[in-house]
């Protein structure tokens, strides 16, 4: 199965698929810097990510600071033209460690621009069905 991009809001808590049509994720990130997500022009001030899905979510990027001329609202420490990827099971794991009262430091593992804000607002995206 071939990967698919989305462009996902996280300044909206539950977070929102701002356009999930891609397939290069070259062109997400590019749009998720500049805050442009295909087909929708309503997330200009808004924090965008990128999650790359094979069925479901595998990875979710913060996009590079300054791709075109546009800065992406984190202040992580990344850079410019670095997009940081990081498995959706260390995003899933700060969720579950946030809802259950446990302090979570995995810093190694975990970068700075997965704030808890940004990883709320991922939460029904992130939430383990219960078996």
């Amino acid at each position: 199965m071939s990967s698919k991009y989305s462009i996902i809001c996280t300044t909206h808590t539950p977070a929102l698929v701002a356009s999930d049509d891609y397939t290069s994720h070259a062109e997400a990130l590019h749009d998720a810097a500049r805050r442009t997500p295909r087909g929708d022009g309503q997330h200009p001030n808004c924090d965008l990510v990128v999650a790359r899905s094979s069925g479901s979510w595998v990875t979710l990027a913060c996009p590079g600071r300054g791709i075109g001329g546009n800065h992406s609202r984190c202040q992580s420490c990344h850079g410019p033209n670095l997009d940081e990827w990081t498995e959706v099971e260390w995003i899933r794991l700060a969720y579950a460690a946030m809802n259950s009262g446990i302090e979570l430091k995995l810093r190694s593992h975990y970068p700075h621009c997965w704030t808890p804000g940004r990883i709320a607002s991922l939460g029904p995206f992130l939430a383990l069905e219960e078996q």
